[in-house]
């Protein structure tokens, strides 16, 4: 017997894959993957891209990987890590 193919099963397996790579390979928690997949769908809906295309969640990736980056700093120093801090007294400890 041939099995039906479904495309809102299908949908659903692969939403949870990419949640389960966030969880168990980028080590970020349920909640987060989540929200970053929940992101994703919303951006993915303003382009247009319809949730069952070939490249939805390859195309997903790379931008849910950029949704997880923090800003740069473009103030700090690209190689060295500010390191100093301020007393409760007000004095300056350079690090």
């Amino acid at each position: 017997m041939t099995r039906s193919r479904n495309p809102d099963r299908i949908y659903a397996a692969q939403r949870a894959g990419v949640i389960a790579r966030l969880i168990r390979n980028e080590r970020v928690g349920e909640t987060e993957a989540e929200r970053l997949v929940a992101l994703w769908e919303g951006e993915a809906d303003k382009r247009g891209r319809p949730r069952g295309s070939m490249r939805y969640w390859d195309d997903a990736w790379p931008w849910i990987e950029a949704k997880r980056r923090p800003p740069a700093d473009e103030d700090a120093p690209a190689d060295k890590t500010d390191m100093s801090a301020v007393g409760d007294d007000g004095q300056v400890f350079g690090g």
